[in-house]
């Protein structure tokens, strides 16, 4: 529960970078409140940096006001029980956490797709598949010819992971929520 949490400020900013067009701490404030997830007062966000990426996107450092409703576990431990954003209602802390893990699951299925359609324009060129082992020799060889961006690492900061499992099939993996493979959680692509 706290890994998801702890990512929020990430996927806000994320979330921001999208729809903010200036600097302006009140327009920003509206673009968070847009998104309804937060009902924000220009005292409740602190911009701490802006920096133009390109032509048409930028990388926006926001804090937004956050709060965070904590209960004691039957050991005595304080857990989080609700998460607020501005001055929206308490959100169950466990339903903020899967929401923001559907997220993550959706790209990594979209990093999946873009590495498995480099994979079939190499393959179509060379009539095999990469023997290599490990993602950033992978993305090294595909990166920029057969990919257009360099996609290594999970959404939980992990390094994705690719085998060779034949001469003409392969497995793409994450290691998912827990950041470890070979458990559960883990997130498989075999072609």
């Amino acid at each position: 529960m706290r890994k998801g949490l702890k990512s929020a400020p990430v996927l806000l900013a994320i979330v921001l970078l999208m729809s903010c067009g200036g600097r302006q701490d009140k327009r920003l404030a509206q673009n968070i409140e847009s998104l309804q997830i937060a009902d924000v007062a220009e005292t409740d966000l602190k911009v701490s940096s802006f920096h133009p990426h390109g032509k048409d996107e930028a990388i926006l450092v926001a804090d937004v006001h956050t709060a965070f409703l904590m209960k004691r576990n039957s050991r005595g431990e304080w857990e989080i029980q609700s998460v607020r954003m501005g001055d929206r209602n308490w959100e169950d802390a466990k339903d903020f956490a899967r929401a923001l893990n559907q997220v993550r699951l959706e790209r990594v299925k979209r990093d999946f797709e873009k590495i498995a359609n480099a994979l079939e324009k190499y393959q179509a060129q060379t009539k095999t598949l990469p023997a290599i082992k490990g993602i950033g020799p992978l993305v090294d060889l595909l990166f920029p010819t057969y990919l257009a961006e360099a996609v290594r690492v999970d959404p939980w900061a992990t390094e994705y992971d690719y085998q060779l499992s034949t001469p003409t099939s392969y497995v793409l993996i994450s290691a998912g929520p827990d950041r470890k493979f070979g458990t559960g959680d883990d997130i498989r692509f075999e072609h």
